[in-house]
């Protein structure tokens, strides 16, 4: 029982830790987008 809910745990925080790399990787993205079109 206790096992269950330690693996329920590490699956939340392994998500939590991709979709806050993915907005760290996104937002690098939009900021690139911005830099390159303000430089034109």
């Amino acid at each position: 029982m206790i096992d269950d809910n330690n693996d329920k745990q590490e699956r939340t925080d392994r998500s939590q830790q991709y979709l806050a790399n993915e907005r760290t990787f996104l937002s690098w993205v939009r900021t690139s987008i911005a830099l390159i079109g303000l430089d034109s």
